[in-house]
């Protein structure tokens, strides 16, 4: 039992060769089944909010950067 809650649903989805095999690899490299690993992923996405995800937030960082960069640029030609 997670966080002490009686798990009482089930999701069942079908994927990809692709898909199971790296849902496998992150499984085996966090020490889980890849059963485990995706019910851990889901609750831990579900927590988060809706926010943005780690890659979203590294993307909107680099425009903010190149946005800095351009209007120093700006101001220094003008």
């Amino acid at each position: 039992m997670r966080n002490g809650k009686l798990k009482t649903r089930a999701i069942g989805f079908r994927v990809t060769e692709e898909v199971w095999a790296e849902a496998e690899l992150r499984a085996v490299l966090a020490g889980k089944t890849v059963h485990e690993w995706c019910r851990d992923e889901v609750a831990e996405r579900l927590e988060e909010g809706h926010g943005l995800s780690p890659g979203e937030r590294l993307m909107y960082a680099e425009i903010v950067s190149l946005r800095t960069l351009l209007v120093d640029a700006f101001k220094l030609l003008a």
